[in-house]
C-alpha cells in the first residue's frame, strides 16, 4: 500500500505495502499527533466514509483472491506459488545458514504451508474478528532512509456480517489505516455471508505528495493470518510478512517487523527478485530502527 516507491535493491524499486497497509513515502515532517493522538491528516478523514472507494476495494481484492486460486505457469494455484516462495525464503535465511548477512529478525515462526494458505484464501477457516488488533495504533519506522509513519485504526465489527455491495462478500471486520502517502482498509470478509467461513482482503489508495484530494494509484491485497500476531499480505508483485511483538508477550517495548519480497509469480515466465528488505516500526517517533536489505537468493 504507495507515491515514492520502496527501494528494494540497488537495481530496482520496491513498491511496498506493509500490512495491506504499510507504505513508504517521501520524508515526513516532525510528528505532531492530533488531540486524539492520531496521525491521519485532517484532509484525509473524509475518505473514511467514501463508500465508492470502500466498495471498489473489496471488489478489486476479491478479483485478485480468485486469481490466486487459479493455475499459474508453474503451479496448480497462485497460492501454491506464494507458499513455495515463502518456504524457500525461510530455508535460505534460516539462522546460522545464511550465505550473507542474516536478517535482524528471522521469519521462521511463520507457518505458510500450501494447504494452510489455500484453505484460508478459499475461506474455509473461522478467523477471529480480532485478526488485525495486534497492529492497532500509531507506528514509526524507516524505509531505506525515509521516515515513515503508519496508523491502524481499531477495527469496526459487524454481527451479523455487513453487506456493502450487491454480489460481493459481506464484511465481518473492517480496519481503516493511514500509510503515510495514502489510506486503505483491511477487510475480514465472510464467504457467502457466513462468519464461520471468512478470509482477509485489503486495498490501499495513494496520493501524490500533499494532494489528498486526488487518488493516483491503488493496490489490492489478499491476506493470511498466521495466529494473532502474524499477517502475510500478497499483492500482484510483493509479499509482506508482518509480525507484531507486543510488550505483553515479549517484555520489550511494542514493535512490529515487516519483511518484504518482490516477485513475478503470476506471469508467463515466473521469477523472484533476489533481494529482501526488513523494517522495524515502534511506538516512539524518536526510535526508528535502521532499514535492512539482504541478498537471499
Amino acid at each position: 500500500m504507495f507515491s515514492l516507491r520502496h527501494l528494494l535493491s540497488i537495481a530496482y524499486l520496491f513498491v511496498g505495502v506493509t500490512s495491506a497497509l504499510s507504505i513508504v513515502v517521501a520524508e515526513q515532517p516532525t510528528v505532531e499527533l492530533g488531540s486524539a493522538g492520531l496521525l491521519f491528516p485532517s484532509a484525509v478523514e473524509r475518505w473514511r466514509s467514501a463508500e465508492e472507494q470502500l466498495v471498489r476495494g473489496v471488489i478489486k481484492a476479491e478479483v485478485f483472491r480468485e486469481r490466486l486460486l487459479k493455475p499459474t505457469a508453474t503451479h496448480e494455484t497462485g497460492v501454491g506459488a506464494v507458499a513455495d516462495l515463502v518456504s524457500d525464503f525461510q530455508k535460505q535465511t534460516r539462522p546460522g545458514e545464511e550465505p550473507l548477512s542474516p536478517l535482524r529478525q528471522n521469519v521462521q515462526a511463520f507457518d505458510v504451508s500450501g494447504d494452510r494458505l489455500i484453505a484460508q484464501v478459499r475461506g474455509d477457516n473461522d478467523l477471529s474478528p480480532d485478526v488485525f488488533d495486534s497492529f492497532d495504533g500509531c507506528w514509526f519506522g524507516r524505509w531505506d532512509q525515509i521516515h515513515v509513519n503508519h496508523e491502524w485504526r481499531p477495527s469496526d465489527r459487524y454481527s451479523p456480517p455487513k453487506s456493502i455491495a450487491s454480489q460481493q462478500p459481506s464484511i465481518e471486520s473492517l480496519q481503516y489505516a493511514w500509510v503515510g502517502n495514502g489510506f486503505g482498509w483491511n477487510y475480514l470478509s465472510a464467504r457467502d455471508g457466513n462468519a464461520k467461513h471468512n478470509y482477509i482482503l485489503g486495498m490501499v489508495y495513494y496520493f501524490s505528495g500533499s494532494n489528498y484530494h486526488d487518488i493516483t494509484e491503488e493496490k489490492p491485497h489478499v491476506g493470511f493470518a498466521d495466529g494473532p500476531t502474524r499477517l502475510i499480505w500478497i499483492t500482484e508483485s510483493e509479499i509482506y510478512l508482518e509480525e507484531a511483538f507486543p510488550h505483553s508477550l515479549t517484555g520489550d517495548p511494542d514493535h512490529y517487523v515487516i519483511t518484504g519480497l518482490r516477485h513475478d509469480l503470476f506471469g508467463e515466465s515466473p521469477s523472484v527478485f533476489p533481494t529482501a528488505v526488513q523494517a522495524t516500526y515502534t511506538r516512539d517517533p524518536e526510535n526508528r530502527p535502521s532499514f535492512q536489505q539482504i541478498i537471499w537468493k
